[in-house]
């Protein structure tokens, strides 16, 4: 669960965020859409702590410090690296069960059999490598940006899986993007913000009848 109480936020006292008031539940997709991309700039660095000019909450449960974790992105790996030296290390790093770390790698990493090297994958390979070794972390709660965007149908289909599968596993997940489309597609709840402000939150169903391009047009 992740909980956003009251936010606001200031830069040079100008509202940059305001009254951001919703909460995820465990096991749900909620998606967070805006054309502006300076919003989710903001929201990493509250949610990172970076950002000390603020008002308002963040509640996670559990109640730790690393119960929300962000997606990065594929970092710059060594092109030498072997995928299967990768995977060992992170096992020892996480202090992972052999048993669970088996299933892991036969879900999800049966692409990455042979002991390759990062010069070797491309790039939506690397970016699916770096995606499933951290939710190989294990967190309760997640942050994805636009890991979808621009991406392959193949890509697209083993991270909504994932999703899938943390959704079974009641842990939640916060998805940012700047397409409504895309975002009523996978979300179960769709929250929609302009101008810093959470203007409304669709259900999926919700979405769908009142119709995708009027609820563009009118809160975005």
């Amino acid at each position: 669960m992740i909980q956003f109480n009251n936010i606001r936020m200031t830069n040079n006292r100008i509202y940059i965020v305001k009254d951001l008031n919703f909460t995820i539940a465990d096991g749900e997709l909620f998606a967070l859409v805006t054309l502006d991309s300076t919003f989710y700039n903001h929201l990493y660095n509250l949610v990172k702590g970076y950002h000390k000019t603020y008002s308002g909450t963040i509640e996670a449960s559990p109640d730790t410090d690393s119960s929300i974790a962000w997606f990065e992105g594929a970092p710059s790996w060594h092109r030498e690296l072997k995928t299967a030296v990768l995977f060992k290390t992170m096992k020892k790093l996480l202090y992972i069960d052999d048993e669970f770390y088996a299933k892991f790698w036969t879900q999800y990493g049966s692409s990455f059999s042979r002991n390759i090297r990062m010069s070797e994958l491309k790039e939506w390979e690397q970016l699916w490598l770096a995606f499933i070794l951290f939710v190989l972390k294990k967190r309760q709660n997640y942050i994805f940006h636009d890991v979808l965007k621009g991406q392959s149908h193949e890509l697209k289909t083993k991270v909504l899986s994932v999703f899938n599968d943390l959704k079974q596993e009641k842990q939640s997940i916060l998805y940012l993007t700047d397409d409504l489309f895309l975002a009523a597609e996978i979300a179960d709840r769709i929250g929609l913000i302009k101008d810093g402000r959470l203007e409304t939150i669709y259900t999926k169903g919700e979405l769908n009848d009142i119709g995708l391009e009027r609820a563009y047009k009118t809160h975005l």
